[in-house]
């Protein structure tokens, strides 16, 4: 797609938020009607995310815009070219997910209006929390005197990984380095060793993080 060099100047003070309130107003209307455009801002706001993160920044040198509306992004791995339908896709919500990390309880196997008891002691990460180039913290309002498994699923349910977190911790991080732009699910509960009445009185949390956020989903 070619981009008009006045257009080119606009989307940059636009992602940098250089825009005074006036020019700010003007250039949002023009995306409110013009799709095309809003492509091109949406595709510029994932490259200026991913070339802040070290990686991109190496191989910055090596990427150009493509005359269609994909991107490859630059990760060594067969992680290839994304339309903006696809990014659409992977930040979309799963609707019995969103309502689990809505109430973050499921003490009983359905989900419940009152949290769980671990539920309740997660103050942090708040639900869609939105991570570029950082880990997601969690924060617990006083230690539990069991580990805890922590369980991470994208969007289509499948799994990215798990981690241990271990007794009387009150924050620990989730690295996201490795995980690809997107929407994605977390799953906390009593390890599988904690005898089976205790984690039935703790029950599970549930909540949400995107990767690359801060695009204009």
């Amino acid at each position: 797609m070619n981009i008009d060099p006045k257009d080119g100047t606009l989307i940059e003070k636009y992602i940098e938020q250089a825009m005074t309130p006036n020019e700010k107003t003007d250039f949002e209307e023009r995306l409110s009607n013009n799709t095309e455009l809003l492509k091109t801002v949406f595709m510029a706001k994932l490259v200026s995310a991913i070339f802040k993160h070290p990686k991109g920044q190496q191989y910055q040198q090596q990427q150009r815009w493509q005359n269609t509306t994909t991107i490859e992004l630059p990760y060594p791995t067969s992680i290839a070219t994304y339309t903006p339908d696809e990014i659409k896709a992977m930040f979309a919500p799963l609707e019995h997910l969103e309502g689990a990390s809505a109430t973050r309880n499921n003490s009983g196997g359905g989900i419940q209006q009152q949290q769980s008891l671990l539920g309740q002691h997660i103050i942090a990460p708040p639900n869609n929390t939105k991570v570029v180039n950082k880990p997601v913290q969690f924060v617990l309002n006083q230690p539990i005197n069991y580990a805890l498994t922590l369980i991470v699923v994208n969007n289509i349910e499948v799994l990215q990984f798990t981690q241990t977190i271990p007794p009387n911790t009150l924050v620990f991080d989730v690295d996201t380095t490795n995980l690809k732009p997107g929407r994605y699910y977390w799953h906390l509960r009593l390890a599988t060793d904690t005898p089976s009445a205790t984690r039935r009185q703790y029950g599970s949390a549930y909540g949400s993080f995107l990767v690359m956020g801060n695009l204009p989903l």
